[in-house]
């Protein structure tokens, strides 16, 4: 029985519109000694064979996604930082909120997987976009 209390590691995919996604993380990256926590942003271009914008555009991207803007104006302040188990829990239930409104894609990674070099392939992502928002979600282990 898992402890309730263990912070296990995730990388988490919203897809806001058609072309939007809102990236979620927290994990040990290669050999780094703790796991750290970061948001991302990507905008497609209109064919789904590149991004028109990506990475740190959150305030240009997330403004008219009231649930996923509100989301990361809380927590910017941690992009790249140690969580406390209390912090890492409030974004556990913070993420529900944006897990009832928009699609996702969910990769929960185990310590077993460890040094790890964890990506969601852009592949994976392009299709999941092309689908009606909030209408699935894909669980990755």
């Amino acid at each position: 029985m898992e402890n309730k209390f263990t912070k296990k590691e995730f990388m988490i995919t919203f897809q806001l519109s058609k072309t939007k996604i809102f990236d979620v993380q927290y994990y040990t990256l290669l050999n780094n000694n703790k796991p750290y926590f970061s948001t991302s942003v990507a905008e497609f271009c209109k064919n789904k064979l590149d991004f028109k914008q990506c990475g740190q555009a959150q305030g240009d991207i997330l403004p008219p996604f009231h649930i996923a803007n509100k989301f990361y104006k809380k927590w910017d302040k941690k992009h790249l930082a140690d969580l406390t188990t209390s912090e890492y829990f409030e974004i556990i239930e913070d993420l529900e909120a944006l897990k009832n409104k928009y699609s996702y894609i969910l990769a929960e990674l185990e310590n077993k997987q460890k040094p790890y070099d964890p990506h969601i392939s852009f592949y994976t992502i392009a299709e999941f976009t092309k689908q009606d928002p909030k209408k699935h979600n894909i669980k990755i282990i």
